[in-house]
């Protein structure tokens, strides 16, 4: 997803896990009912009529993409992560 929003090209997915994350840094994603296959539909068809919102979506997925998910960044947090793990005892 990471990659398609950094290429520009807006996204449909479960309004779960890291999605709604995604969603609220880049702007390019349109968050639906887990599992339903009805609202994919109606969203993926929403997009395909809303050239416009389309537009600013693929702007706003690439930008928020470069803003939050560089590769630096991602790199420093995945270690600070793995640091703090390291430091803790059983």
């Amino acid at each position: 997803v990471l990659e398609a929003l950094a290429c520009g090209v807006p996204c449909v997915q479960p309004e779960s896990g890291a999605f709604s994350e995604m969603s609220e840094l880049t702007g390019g994603l349109r968050l639906i009912e887990t599992e339903n296959l009805t609202a994919i539909a109606a969203a993926i068809a929403y997009l395909q009529d809303h050239v416009e919102e389309r537009r600013a979506m693929s702007v706003a997925a690439r930008s928020g993409v470069v803003a939050h998910y560089d590769a630096k960044r991602m790199t420093q947090e995945t270690m600070a992560v793995y640091n703090e793990l390291g430091g803790q005892k059983s």
